[in-house]
């Protein structure tokens, strides 16, 4: 059962292949989105390349030397640079101040090192989901992968009759969710569905708001519906 820690709220009912499985519940939506993705000529890693990546050592020195608060540094822009350096995705929760500024001096240290320095200052954790980076309140990180597994053997069990193998190898194929600046949230929930051919019910109870644009690659349909609905304190 997943659902909306400490409150009651509608519930947002998702089916899976003919499986109902109730997903989450929602709040509104008052804080701003992921980092927008760049667009470069080098996909984002995933796979064996995404932890390659995140396991390389760099040095970065990223301090505010400008009293001009346009040219600051902030989370969100030291996320989008961080992905654009070293072609990881970086996902920013809704709930994170992405105007937060900081400073950043880092030798010779691995890239998750590095992206994990960017949530520490603002009282934030990193979690790897699929091939995602994802920066959020540091209780939802540090349970964020524990939940998706969790939802993964609920499945597993769940699942009946003659092609159950075939459906649960069709929400575990990997595939990527990209959407551009301004997509509400539930165009992206469209999209998950669309993509592994779910049904989710009540899309109506998921509020209105606007998301910078993001790219979830090497992703299960669980990991993707995780990375959305945890951004509204779900489990």
């Amino acid at each position: 059962m997943v659902g909306r820690r400490g409150g009651r709220c509608s519930s947002l009912i998702v089916l899976l292949a003919s499986l109902m499985a109730p997903v989450a519940c929602l709040v509104p939506s008052i804080q701003a989105a992921p980092p927008r993705t760049t667009r470069g000529d080098a996909p984002l890693m995933r796979g064996a390349g995404f932890r390659r990546a995140l396991a390389q050592r760099v040095s970065v020195v990223w301090v505010n030397t400008s009293t001009d608060r346009l040219n600051q540094h902030t989370i969100r822009q030291l996320a989008v640079r961080s992905q654009e350096l070293w072609r990881v995705s970086v996902v920013l929760d809704r709930r994170i101040d992405p105007s937060s500024e900081l400073k950043v001096e880092v030798t010779n240290r691995p890239v998750r090192e590095v992206i994990d320095s960017l949530a520490r200052p603002v009282g934030g954790g990193t979690s790897e989901v699929g091939s995602v980076v994802y920066i959020g309140p540091a209780d939802d990180s540090r349970v964020l992968r524990t939940l998706v597994q969790l939802r993964e053997s609920e499945l597993d069990r769940e699942i009946r009759g003659p092609n159950r193998a075939a459906r649960v190898t069709r929400l575990r194929r990997e595939s990527t969710i990209r959407f551009e600046d301004l997509t509400e949230p539930r165009e992206v929930l469209g999209q998950i569905a669309q993509k592994w051919k779910i049904e989710i019910d009540s899309l109506d109870a998921v509020p209105h708001d606007l998301w910078a644009g993001a790219e979830f690659p090497g992703v299960s349909a669980t990991e993707a519906l995780s990375l959305v609905l945890i951004q509204y304190g779900m489990t």
